[in-house]
């Protein structure tokens, strides 16, 4: 879907959705997933979004697909 290769490319729709579309419900859930997203991983980096802790946390684009995905339906679940 849209040429997605790894979790940065998510970011940027997530981006273009809110600077260009003005849209709100992105911008909050955006927020609040990553405060979802450090709790899980690792409380000490509350200077990072979303994007870059799932990066940090993975050994390829592949990957960090994949945490990305397991995060979404573990924030989903909650």
């Amino acid at each position: 879907m849209y040429g997605i290769q790894k979790v940065e490319d998510i970011k940027i729709i997530f981006f273009s959705e809110i600077f260009f579309n003005q849209n709100k419900e992105i911008e909050i859930w955006s927020n609040k997933f990553s405060h979802f997203v450090i709790e899980e991983i690792n409380n000490h980096l509350h200077n990072f979004d979303w994007c870059k802790v799932i990066r940090l946390y993975s050994g390829s684009d592949a990957h960090s697909l994949e945490l990305f995905k397991e995060l979404c339906a573990r924030f989903t679940e909650g």
